[in-house]
């Protein structure tokens, strides 16, 4: 954490706020959203603001992200206190929880809390908006399928977007000719989006809070897949998952197909070390 100053937010975010700051000093955010501890003595909060041209309504959509996760009641998120635009920035305004200085994690309570976020479903697979992963616009079209659903509006977009960044990859109609045969039907899941072990944080009595999310309705298996993908969950947890909620037939060897949706993402942020990744899934299925 850097030197404190209240220079450190822009005067045009700082006007908007429903407070004036007292100290702020910066977190580390990625190199998306520039990420603030705001203390104002008794209590803390996060302010995240970024280029509202840049990344237009991204901050009102992780918004409406946590607030349907709050909604199902099933496990915490931090508190939006504020969350709007200024001339140039947009900014999202959240309560401060502070991980646990020990790392003390209850992984049981975890799976309990997620198993029941993924019980919590909805008619259609999708969103009534797009929002966002990482940096890149996630579609939400709504429909019935879910298997559809992820075929059309999670890998279609991001295998275009790779082969317009020059990536040459193999085997792409084959599997989603397959890819009817390989999704069991299920009921449209409310997903976190993106789970790896970051955006997961313990706090002192080591229960579970979800930040950063790219909500929808799909399938549950993909959160795991992305939990499996980075690691930093224990096998554990899974166990306790999989008790409180019984898996399909086949999940696990489903989960690299849920993980080539995640790892064209980072070869789409992030370039051509992903590449060997996203051929490898591919090939599993074709």
């Amino acid at each position: 954490m850097k030197a404190a100053s209240t220079a450190l937010v822009p005067l045009e975010i700082r006007a908007l706020l429903p407070f004036r700051i007292r100290k702020a000093s910066k977190l580390s955010g990625g190199d998306i959203n520039e990420v603030m501890l705001i203390d104002q003595g008794a209590i803390q909060y996060v302010l995240k603001y970024n280029d509202k041209i840049q990344f237009p309504k991204m901050l009102k959509r992780e918004n409406d992200g946590l607030q349907l996760l709050r909604k199902s009641g099933t496990i915490r998120v931090p508190l939006v206190i504020a969350q709007g635009e200024s001339v140039t920035y947009q900014y999202l305004l959240l309560e401060y929880i502070a991980p646990d200085a020990l790392n003390t994690k209850d992984e049981s309570n975890l799976a309990i809390q997620l198993a029941a976020l993924h019980d919590y479903t909805d008619e259609l697979f999708g969103l009534e908006e797009d929002n966002y992963i990482g940096s890149l616009p996630q579609y939400n079209l709504q429909t019935e399928s879910g298997t559809q659903f992820f075929l059309h509006q999670r890998l279609v977009p991001q295998f275009e977007l790779a082969v317009s960044n020059g990536f040459e990859l193999k085997g792409i109609e084959e599997l989603f000719k397959k890819m009817e045969r390989l999704i069991p039907s299920q009921k449209p899941a409310l997903v976190h989006g993106d789970l790896w072990n970051g955006n997961v944080i313990f706090t002192s009595n080591g229960q579970p809070v979800l930040i950063d999310p790219a909500a929808h309705f799909g399938h549950a298996e993909m959160d795991i897949a992305m939990m499996k993908l980075f690691g930093g969950f224990s096998n554990k947890f899974y166990w306790m998952y999989h008790e409180v909620r019984t898996p399909l037939p086949g999940w696990e060897e489903r989960v690299p197909l849920y993980q080539l949706y995640y790892l064209l993402v980072h070869l789409n942020l992030f370039g051509a070390g992903y590449l060997n990744q996203v051929q490898q899934c591919i090939n599993k299925y074709v």
